[in-house]
């Protein structure tokens, strides 16, 4: 944490990393302000820890040209990507950006 925000570094990093919840949760919306600075990121959900620093489950990108787009880690790869035409006009590639990720039903991982 720096000054009230979750902060992430991925310098030298051998490969991904999570901040992971102790909670459990089935329908949610979750709203957040990301900034990125280089790289990509995004939000992990609906998943499962196969292995240490594993997870398998959606996520909801950020970064490179992947803001907004639907990922599934664990094998299906790219569900739903934004359009550069719409992402690139929408991004503030210097600043903030704010999400809202809506999970409502089942899916891949645990409900």
């Amino acid at each position: 944490m720096e000054d009230g925000a979750i902060v992430g570094r991925a310098n030298g990093l051998p490969g991904s990393r999570f901040l992971v919840s102790k909670g459990r949760y089935k329908d949610f919306a979750v709203e957040f302000d990301v900034k990125l600075e280089t790289g990509n990121s995004g939000l992990q959900f609906r998943a499962t820890e196969t292995e240490p620093h594993v997870l398998v489950g959606y996520q909801a990108d950020v970064g490179q040209s992947y803001w907004g787009s639907l990922y599934e880690e664990g094998g299906r790869g790219m569900l739903a990507q934004v359009a550069n035409e719409i992402w690139t006009t929408a991004v503030d590639r210097k600043g903030y950006n704010h999400y809202l990720v809506c999970a409502e039903g089942t899916g891949c991982g645990s409900s």
